[in-house]
């Protein structure tokens, strides 16, 4: 079966500058960017993340435990980094590469349904996004997102077309695997029901055995993603209304204030999108307005959707990352450029648009020297590198650390420090702790086994070492200030535990 609406609009650009807008020049582009990335990379402007870190943890251990509901990145990120080494390049140049892999399908996506020039321009802002510019320089699962929903929305629209069974399981594929990345993927069924509901283009679509076998093995694959969830239980949550504004405002710095504008103007005006050379004849005018109306509906079905859905999760309490937006701006940019390329003005403004892009990018990933240079002390809720301002020397310290205390298991009170060390530490212990409470949690614990302990604690009142079994002893501290008027102070215990208990316990 063909639909009509789904063909994509082969007319000559009127710029004359259709050279520049053939496929070569769109993957010549997003190559260039992955390269300045890759090159980046290497310069240290970021240090390691906890998040980073935690996944790089996980990957190492095949506990069901240690990996969580989503196993899919640890997992690859611990393969990667197997073979290429325990670095911070190996674990965040796989984003590179799959950000550039986004970037190319959200360009088939546009083929299919705009002009070339269309399709250049939604792979140019949509490379260039501070959302997919963070996910190229720190290890997230939302670095990769973008690439499994432009795939599955791929996957979507040809079997939408062909209503062939090979589509529809490929479609089913990508929604398990980008389940066992990132819950956020799970969107994309609300979604599609929206744009089913909303659709004039389809009639029936649930009668679609393909559609059914899709959702099918998408969750089947995701169920031991499920399973661990249920297992794990939910954290209680309390509506916070001021999250769900928090993370809005967040977007209009990850999608650029004056594409989220452009967006917004669209969804409300979908009428006014246009086109390059529409005919002045009537009967083709109103079947481009139809055209027109069609791509508006299905692009906006899947990145309104995802921003509401999650303003309103960050509002009831749960944790939402700002980057979880992301697949939002997949369909996002190729509406914002097909709106922006309509008239001259508009271009201007989406080169513009583009610039303060980059320029943003360069101002995010040097902030830290700049925040330096000054002086200055943002507020922790304003400064996207709080929780991991001086964890990289931290780490340093403590792998001089337990270099003294050969033997000694380790132990600490907070995950991102466990995370962080484990990574710093050479060789990297295979054995530690997460006790919260600290070395008076760690001494009462009857399942602990006897043996030496060095405990990591972000904890700096000392007053209960006294507590502590004979033996014990302060084994050293650092104190950094990280910014100005603003320090990070870890200390570290030696404690000597006798007695019987179970096995240390394994990441």
């Amino acid at each position: 079966m063909r639909v009509a609406f789904l063909h994509p609009d082969r007319k000559e650009d009127s710029s004359g500058s259709s050279f520049l807008y053939q496929g070569w020049a769109a993957l010549g582009f997003v190559l260039l960017v992955a390269a300045v990335r890759l090159a980046f990379l290497g310069s240290d402007l970021v240090t390691l993340q906890p998040g980073e870190a935690a996944l790089w943890l996980a990957g190492r251990t095949a506990g069901v435990a240690a990996l969580g509901a989503q196993p899919l990145i640890p997992l690859f990120l611990g393969v990667v980094t197997s073979i290429f080494g325990d670095t911070e390049f190996a674990l965040r140049a796989p984003g590179v590469l799959a950000g550039a892999a986004a970037a190319m399908v959200v360009w088939r996506l546009a083929m299919q349904l705009y002009e070339p020039r269309v399709a250049f321009w939604s792979v140019v802002l949509f490379t260039t996004l501070p959302v997919v510019s963070h996910g190229a320089a720190v290890a997230a699962t939302a670095a990769y997102l973008p690439l499994f929903w432009a795939l599955a929305l791929y996957a979507l629209l040809r079997g939408l077309k062909t209503d062939r069974l090979s589509w529809w399981l490929t479609l089913g594929l990508l929604l398990g695997l980008g389940l066992l990345t990132d819950w956020a993927m799970a969107l994309l069924v609300p979604c599609f029901v929206i744009y089913a509901l909303i659709s004039t283009e389809y009639h029936a679509l649930w009668r679609r055995r393909g559609l059914w076998v899709a959702l099918i093995l998408g969750g089947i694959l995701a169920a031991p993603g499920y399973w661990f969830a249920m297992e794990s239980g939910g954290a209680s949550v309390v509506p916070t209304p001021e999250l769900g504004g928090a993370y809005l405002v967040a977007q209009l710095a990850l999608f650029g204030p004056l594409p989220m504008i452009v967006l917004l103007w669209v969804a409300f005006h979908s009428g006014s999108q246009g086109g390059a050379g529409s005919s002045q004849d009537g009967r083709r005018a109103a079947d481009e307005r139809h055209r027109m109306g069609y791509r508006t509906r299905l692009f906006l079905c899947f990145s309104l959707p995802v921003l509401v859905f999650q303003t309103f999760a960050a509002a009831s309490g749960l944790v939402v990352p700002s980057v979880a937006a992301v697949p939002a701006y997949v369909g996002g940019a190729i509406l914002v450029a097909a709106w922006m390329t309509a008239t001259r003005l508009r271009h201007l403004l989406l080169r513009l648009a583009v610039l303060l892009n980059i320029l943003g990018a360069l101002a995010y990933f040097n902030m830290d020297a700049g925040l330096r240079a000054t002086g200055l002390r943002p507020p922790e809720w304003l400064d996207p590198f709080s929780d991991s301002r001086g964890l990289d020397s931290v780490g340093l310290w403590g792998a001089k650390l337990a270099a003294l205390y050969p033997g000694a298991h380790l132990a600490f009170d907070d995950a991102d420090l466990r995370a962080i060390l484990s990574f710093y530490i050479h060789p990297h212990p295979e054995r530690t702790l997460l006790v919260p409470g600290g070395a008076k949690a760690l001494a009462t614990r009857p399942d602990v086994p006897p043996g030496d302990y060095l405990v990591i604690t972000r904890d700096s009142d000392q007053d209960w070492v006294m507590e502590l079994p004979p033996g014990s002893r302060t084994a050293g501290f650092i104190a950094l200030e990280v910014l100005s008027g603003r320090w990070l102070t870890v200390n570290a215990l030696h404690l000597s535990i006798a007695g019987q208990g179970a096995a240390a316990e394994k990441p």
